[in-house]
């Protein structure tokens, strides 16, 4: 299982950057793929998410999708957010009061 944490940094944001990445192919896809992607997609849409728990298959479908997707613009923030979703923790993404762990451990 992998913990894909939805954020906003700057102009960008973690649904809206997988959205359009798992909506096109490059290179076009079978239909099993395009179920599987179509399955993600339905997950993102559910807006009181903080983030998207997926199977070690899904994660597969998704790292190949964003490395293979065809970027038409190059930006920090954008490459965070794609970086964010590539180191997608094994573990949980738990926070309290909304604010991650290690801001909490760095406050005390």
């Amino acid at each position: 299982m992998r913990y894909i944490e939805l954020k906003k940094i700057g102009n960008w944001d973690t649904r809206s950057v997988l959205k359009q990445v798992m909506n096109a192919s490059p290179r076009g896809m079978l239909l099993d793929e395009m179920r599987k992607r179509i399955k993600i997609m339905d997950a993102l849409d559910e807006m009181a998410r903080l983030s998207l728990d997926v199977e070690e298959d899904q994660f597969k479908l998704i790292v190949g999708a964003l490395t293979n997707f065809p970027f038409g613009v190059a930006h920090k923030d954008l490459l965070a957010i794609v970086d964010g979703v590539l180191e997608a923790p094994a573990e949980p993404i738990v926070k309290a009061n909304g604010v991650a762990p290690e801001a909490i451990a760095a406050a005390v």
